[in-house]
């Protein structure tokens, strides 16, 4: 399948992935890309300043926190709500989910990939980064078993390896990038 069948393109991440995802969209967004969906581990309770941040490290306004019913659109960033699982429903919109945390965490990177997956299917690409729990390794696996394509941070490169070497070993056929592989992989699927 050529990359410019991918229809979204989901990233999940923890600890010390901020940062490198920053990096990441500074370079590759842009009204060309499909849509971007982030899960971050975020803290309950706390005012999410990500949106604001996002915006300042990439001097793009298309970035939003994902909101039940909204539709996903080609170059937007969508990040997922604190305290919410977030969810794709078959007609491409978001649907927000207050069940019990998985791996300690809510939104669940595992959750979003899951509904994802099964709606995307081979036109899904999905990405993890650093943290440190085992948050992913099951959506990934989801992904990959659906015919989407599966790219791990390369754990020498991330700051917390425990994420990323969980899904490494949880997959069949991974692809291991460094930063730079994951921004000309990302870089390759625009319209």
């Amino acid at each position: 399948m050529a990359d410019s069948q991918i229809e979204a393109v989901f990233v999940g991440g923890s600890a010390g992935s901020f940062e490198p995802f920053a990096r990441l969209m500074k370079s590759v967004m842009g009204s060309d890309m499909p849509p971007i969906v982030v899960v971050f581990h975020l803290m309950r309770n706390v005012e999410n300043r990500v949106i604001d941040l996002l915006k300042f490290r990439t001097g793009r306004q298309e970035i939003m926190e994902a909101e039940e019913k909204s539709a996903l659109r080609r170059g937007w960033l969508y990040v997922a709500p604190a305290n919410y699982h977030l969810l794709i429903e078959d007609d491409r919109t978001f649907s927000l989910d207050v069940s019990d945390a998985v791996e300690f965490s809510r939104p669940s990177i595992d959750v979003t990939f899951e509904s994802a997956a099964r709606v995307y299917g081979p036109r899904l690409t999905g990405v993890l980064l650093s943290g440190s729990n085992s948050d992913g390794s099951f959506g990934m696996r989801c992904i990959e078993s659906n015919g989407g394509q599966v790219i791990v941070q390369n754990p020498e490169e991330a700051e917390f390896k425990t994420m990323p070497g969980s899904c490494i070993r949880s997959l069949e056929h991974p692809r291991i990038y460094t930063l730079n592989q994951i921004e000309d992989f990302l870089s390759g699927i625009r319209a």
